[in-house]
């Protein structure tokens, strides 16, 4: 019977009610955090020594300043990310 029912989403779909319920009950575990601050953090240490080398024109600079602040930034990031997943202000609820 769930199967039948329909249940509007936000973004003009429609969806079975156990679809739409699965969607609303994720949890994000630690090992999606990780991967996303990880890659987020490749991003951020590619555009990060394009712009220190640009700016002092010595590649050991550039290095040491990417890995230090990237390698903090990344472990601050996890933390944020964790934060956050226990904050529901923003969510909605059934």
């Amino acid at each position: 019977m769930q199967d039948k029912i329909k249940v509007y989403h936000p973004l003009n779909t429609w969806y079975t009610l156990k679809d739409f319920i699965f969607d609303m009950a994720f949890h994000e575990h630690n090992k999606r955090s990780i991967a996303k601050a990880l890659t987020f953090r490749g991003i951020i240490l590619i555009s990060d020594g394009i712009i220190i080398f640009l700016i002092t024109h010595r590649y050991d600079v550039a290095f040491a300043v990417i890995v230090f602040s990237n390698l903090a930034s990344t472990v601050l990031y996890f933390f944020h990310e964790r934060a956050w997943n226990k904050i529901h202000w923003g969510k909605n609820a059934l």
